[in-house]
């Protein structure tokens, strides 16, 4: 790109991890960005207090998956299964690390989920997080995902767990700050594999567009891309949505601000966008 991006380089990326499929799947998109963008990987598995606390409680109890037997939850036996998993968790980050050769570090720490990653948050450029899907598109995020995605003030990529960083990559572009970010990093993406890359411009009347699309283009100029441009014209999201979806599962690189504001703004492009989702800050 002949406009060198003016922000610091990125240089850790978070992935939340539990040894779910979810967290696993935001661990291998996680890692094909660090690896794209030469980052360091960065674990951190929660032990939930509130799960600890739960099983500390006299009438806490606990049905097994095979017999559907009911028993009395300990507390011990809580503290041996989080153990279990932060070791799975563990070891799935150092194999997919070791696969996409990018260094990474491993963390384990008490407290609650939601707050611990928000606090992890400020110690990284990107947070990547999954979330249980059962019904593509209309995968809706949980609790977590979602206050990552309006709290943490970090670029953070959401996915579904049946989805991975695939292509197209799209980006939508209205010369915000935000939005230069995430075509540079959207270019990044595109040009690793190499991948097509659709461009939406975003802007107020016609002549406002077409000044942008010039301004993109000559962004891309040198990056060894051919680049789909369309207009956005009326700023629908609904609109904008039903035509990622038409790619079934490529990579939707979006300014933050455009999911801001209302909760079920943001919702509805985490829920409809049908694949990974890069909401750029």
């Amino acid at each position: 790109m002949t406009d060198p991006e003016a922000r610091a380089p990125i240089r850790r990326i978070l992935v939340a991890l539990d040894a779910s499929g979810a967290s696993l799947a935001a661990l291998d998109a996680a890692a094909r960005l660090a690896a794209t963008l030469e980052a360091e990987l960065l674990g951190l598995f929660v032990e939930d207090i509130d799960l600890l606390r739960l099983a500390e409680l006299p009438f806490a109890r606990e049905v097994g998956l095979t017999f559907a037997q009911v028993r009395r939850m300990e507390s011990a036996d809580m503290e041996r299964a989080l153990r279990a998993q932060a070791a799975r968790a563990r070891q799935a980050l150092e194999r997919v690390a070791s696969r996409v050769s990018v260094q990474c570090t491993f963390r384990v720490v008490r407290g609650r989920v939601t707050e611990e990653l928000l606090g992890a948050a400020t110690e990284v450029d990107i947070v990547a997080i999954g979330f249980t899907s059962h019904a593509i598109p209309r995968a809706r995020p949980g609790t977590t995902a979602t206050a990552l995605a309006t709290g943490a003030g970090r670029t953070i990529l959401i996915l579904p767990s049946e989805t991975a960083i695939r292509p197209p990559v799209m980006a939508v572009y209205d010369g915000s700050p935000a939005a230069r970010h995430a075509l540079t990093l959207a270019v990044r993406l595109a040009q690793a594999e190499p991948w097509p890359l659709l461009l939406w411009i975003a802007g107020p009347n016609a002549p406002r567009r077409r000044a942008l699309q010039q301004e993109a283009e000559q962004s891309l100029e040198g990056a060894g891309l051919t680049a789909t441009v369309r207009d956005w014209e009326d700023h629908d999201l609904s609109l904008l949505l039903r035509e990622v979806r038409r790619y079934r599962g490529g990579t939707l690189v979006l300014p933050a601000d455009m999911a801001r504001g209302e909760r079920e703004r943001l919702t509805q492009v985490l829920e409809q966008a049908g694949g990974a989702v890069l909401l750029v800050r």
